[in-house]
């Protein structure tokens, strides 16, 4: 498949004046992040630095009680098929109230409020609801490959449907925001109807009888479709009303899932085995093949690992450098596809174990947001880090020199991905620029 158009990546490092023991910086360098990589060799950057980059499977990621729900399936050309599936408790909203006698299921639905998507929202998605047979404890610490117990053969609702995240919909006659809703069957309505009384009379009862659900989508088999659904769960939106009634009324019972409710998302990558072969020989250990493309993929899907190994020569010389200033642009391979860029990029050492990932670079830590950066230039489609005090304290000796780790940023809670251009693409190449004065 073709990862590639006419685009021109450059990793460059930027690195603050005046070495790692200020954050002040000089007038002349304000603003060198917006110069182009020529201009830059013009204002006496070198950009010789030996860079090495390449793609790791990356941790799993803490999935419990996030502000959002990721729901969905996709078979992405590169990356291949990612599924995310939902767990929660479901909360009573009126506790004590009872169903009154001999109540009768009418219908019910789920709904769950949009806040965006990704993927191709064009497609056909099937979603599914089932009952959990094993309870979700609140606070628990539960990541991306956990998962909870539940009984296939009792599905409590279903829909297949085309995803609209911008299209408001209409709700007994009144137009509502944009929300997924999901008919609840009689399974549901009669399990509902079925819980005793005394567990109704609070939460912790109720949450003891029933223990919640889970919404599976149905995998995405065609590679280019699918997507993930990005649902606001938990909000005052995010709820199960419940239409039934008894020998007095006809009444609505509603349930909620709120921000006490215990929750987490799975996902899955199905292992990558139909991802690019260059992205699975990257995985499987063949460091070289990354010269040409970097991966990167959230929910605890991709990251990279950029190495400079040059950078340690300047230990060894007799000779005292200042790092002025150096740059890190990365630039996407094939901008304009449906698998928008994210938003912004982050980095992190690599530790002193040679694997895990470390604390924030020096610059990061200790210089604004702005001035680090890492945010995604529509003009250009390029990232630009700054790295000086980086630099500087892998020439001094101050750190030790195992490379960094290039991360997606908000990971667990988006489904973004991206491919980069390597230090080794004709068509752009990852560089690492870097601006030295020399002392005596």
């Amino acid at each position: 498949m073709k990862l590639l158009r006419n685009a021109f990546v450059y990793l460059m490092l930027a690195l603050p004046a005046l070495v790692f023991t200020t954050c002040t910086k000089e007038p002349d360098l304000v603003g060198l992040n917006l110069v182009s990589q020529s201009e830059l060799l013009k204002l006496g950057y070198i950009d010789t630095a030996t860079i090495t980059a390449y793609s790791v499977k990356a941790d799993s990621i803490n999935t419990e009680e996030l502000s959002y729900a990721l729901i969905g399936s996709m078979n992405d050309p590169v990356f291949g098929q990612t599924n995310a599936t939902y767990y929660s408790q479901l909360r009573l909203v009126d506790e004590g109230s009872d169903y009154g006698t001999s109540p009768v299921f009418d219908s019910a639905y789920l709904a769950l409020p949009y806040y965006g998507a990704y993927g191709d929202t064009m497609s056909n998605m099937t979603l599914r609801v089932y009952e959990l047979t094993q309870q979700l404890i609140q606070y628990d610490t539960m990541y991306s490959f956990n998962t909870a117990t539940y009984d296939e053969s009792k599905l409590l609702g279903s829909i297949t449907f085309v995803p609209r995240p911008h299209d408001s919909v209409m709700v007994n006659g009144k137009k509502v925001a944009p929300q997924v809703r999901i008919p609840l069957n009689t399974a549901f309505g009669q399990r509902m109807l079925s819980v005793p009384v005394d567990s109704l009379a609070d939460n912790e009862s109720f949450l003891n009888t029933f223990y919640g659900f889970c919404i599976v989508a149905e995998k995405q088999e065609t590679p280019g479709k699918g997507a993930i659904l990005y649902l606001k769960a938990p909000s005052t939106s995010s709820t199960v009303t419940m239409y039934y009634h008894n020998t007095e009324d006809t009444t609505t019972a509603y349930f909620i899932i709120s921000s006490y409710s215990a929750r987490f998302g799975n996902y899955d990558h199905a292992g990558y085995t139909t991802a690019s072969p260059l992205l699975q020989q990257q995985l499987a250990g063949d460091t070289s093949s990354g010269d040409q493309y970097v991966f990167l993929q959230s929910m605890g899907g991709v990251r990279a690992r950029l190495h400079f190994p040059s950078l340690s020569h300047w230990q060894n010389t007799n000779k005292k450098y200042i790092v002025n200033d150096a740059q890190l642009i990365l630039t996407e391979s094939s901008p304009g596809s449906q698998y928008k860029p994210p938003t912004n990029l982050t980095l992190r050492l690599v530790d002193d174990d040679n694997i895990s990932i470390g604390s924030y670079t020096p610059d990061e830590s200790l210089e604004t947001a702005s001035y680090f950066d890492g945010y995604y230039n529509s003009t250009d489609h390029t990232y630009r880090f700054r790295l000086s005090r980086y630099v500087q304290q892998i020439m001094t000796g101050e750190i030790e020199n195992n490379g960094l780790y290039l991360i997606i940023s908000g990971g667990a809670v988006n489904a973004n991905r991206i491919v980069l251009n390597g230090p080794g693409n004709p068509y752009g190449k990852l560089k690492l620029f870097i601006k030295v004065t020399e002392v005596d």
